[in-house]
């Protein structure tokens, strides 16, 4: 079980992952200045961190740092529950 996750000063980029909120033990969250970009994460756990946790990803949006997403950056959609597709928890994390 995860409690801590930071990547600060990794130089990654893109989106941050949805499945990152199905880390519900999370109590600490630190992704601030990578390359980042889109919105940020606000379900679940997420809405109570810090907009520090995201400082210096000049390209990301949403209510937790309090910058407007344009309707193009919506969020990758995440399988809703009870949906008959399979599902992958796996998510690609690359840190050099």
């Amino acid at each position: 079980m995860t409690e801590s996750l930071d990547l600060s000063h990794n130089i990654l980029s893109g989106h941050t992952p949805p499945q990152l909120t199905e880390l519900n033990l999370l109590s600490n969250f630190n992704v601030s200045y990578n390359n980042l970009s889109g919105p940020t994460p606000d379900k679940e756990q997420f809405a109570t961190f810090d907009k520090s946790s995201y400082r210096g990803n000049h390209d990301l949006c949403g209510s937790l740092i309090r910058k407007k997403c344009s309707s193009a950056l919506k969020p990758p959609a995440t399988p809703t529950e009870g949906a008959e597709e399979e599902e992958d928890d796996s998510f690609l994390l690359d840190v050099n």
